[in-house]
């Protein structure tokens, strides 16, 4: 897996956003929303397929 970005979320204390694909298809990406759970770790929340790897 390749991670072409991290950011923070709406609540930056609790939330991030990611941009990832495999390495063999970078062309094909995905938008990942992960909050954090007390408890339970980081939890995904969205995940949203991009028309373009707008990261690369």
């Amino acid at each position: 897996m390749t991670l072409w970005f991290v950011g923070r979320g709406a609540d930056p204390a609790t939330e991030s956003i990611g941009t990832v694909s495999e390495k063999s298809t970078p062309d094909k990406a995905y938008r990942v929303y992960i909050a954090w759970r007390d408890g339970e770790g980081w939890q995904p929340m969205k995940v949203e397929e991009l028309k373009q790897n707008d990261k690369r």
